[in-house]
């Protein structure tokens, strides 16, 4: 989580309904929500003024988790022209065109936000829309992005055709091009120098973040990974996604050995749980593995 200030971090309380997070000042957000005698400490005797002693988080600051611009393979497909800068211009209270061109604006900007594009095929469809030619060298991407252009229902199965291949639903393989490591890596170093731009301690936070969208039999396993720190961190690492694995587990134990390479620090977010035909909530491992104390704790 990006830091508002130099000496103040957010802690975050997650709404389900509203997917809004509430972030409070706190000196280490550890000693509250990691350990026992932080919690125990907070919390003052009863006394005759109700605030002597308080010093536990009281500031409510506001934003959204979830984003998507037209970096992300399902909104871009769908006509989202807007990207990152326009997102965070909007989040922070500037009037902006959409991409149906009206005029709009928040009637109150929000304190931080998070661009959570999906990391699988980020900035994909973007490309295959626009005909980059680098990717159009795969007869597969070249079939899609002349079906698209030719609008209408055409447009949309091959839309579809595109999300349920990274879905996993079609069986059919994801063209390596769209997955090389330089592409992959030049969207996501983009990404991290736009956040870094509009990041502004005090005034608004652009914390870095991505959607892992795992939809494997069609249930909903998504969840949204927010970074604590900034690009320094965040690019010593590409984005973790369903081509490596389905399982959250999987994901638990990349987050792991990120925060072991890099010293940054992660939290997932567990988004659509409604949509994942109760396996989000499931007493096991999402492979049926028991829910032992190990698997718990990530």
């Amino acid at each position: 989580m990006r830091a508002i200030s130099g000496t103040t971090i957010g802690i975050i309380v997650t709404f389900l309904s509203t997917e809004l997070l509430t972030l409070a000042y706190a000196d280490d957000v550890r000693s509250v929500l990691l350990d026992r005698n932080g919690v125990q400490e907070s919390v003052k005797t009863p006394g005759y003024s109700t605030y002597a002693g308080r010093n536990f988080p009281t500031m409510v600051l506001w934003g959204d988790t979830h984003l998507h611009t037209d970096l992300s393979l399902d909104a871009r497909a769908f006509g989202v022209t807007l990207g990152p800068d326009e997102a965070y211009q909007l989040a922070r209270g500037d009037e902006v065109t959409t991409s149906h061109g009206e005029r709009i604006r928040l009637s109150r900007p929000l304190d931080w936000l998070v661009i959570s594009d999906h990391s699988d095929a980020m900035g994909t469809m973007k490309e295959i829309v626009a005909g980059n030619p680098t990717l159009l060298r795969d007869p597969t991407v070249q079939d899609w992005h002349n079906r698209i252009n030719q609008g209408g229902e055409t447009a949309l199965f091959a839309t579809m055709e595109i999300i349920e291949t990274f879905a996993g639903i079609t069986g059919e393989s994801i063209p390596e091009i769209l997955m090389d490591d330089d592409f992959v890596g030049s969207v996501w170093d983009e990404y991290l120098e736009v956040a870094e731009a509009y990041n502004d301690p005090g005034r608004f936070s652009a914390i870095i973040g991505y959607e892992w969208t795992s939809t494997e039999g069609g249930n909903n396993l998504h969840r949204n990974v927010l970074y604590r720190n900034g690009a320094e961190h965040a690019r010593q690492m590409l984005p973790y996604t369903t081509a490596e694995s389905f399982n959250p587990e999987d994901l638990w134990n990349w987050m792991a050995e990120y925060e072991q390479k890099t010293g940054g620090e992660l939290l997932a977010l567990a988004h659509n749980g409604n949509l994942s035909n109760g396996l989000m909530q499931a007493p096991s491992g999402s492979v049926g593995q028991p829910l032992e104390e190990v698997l718990a704790g990530q």
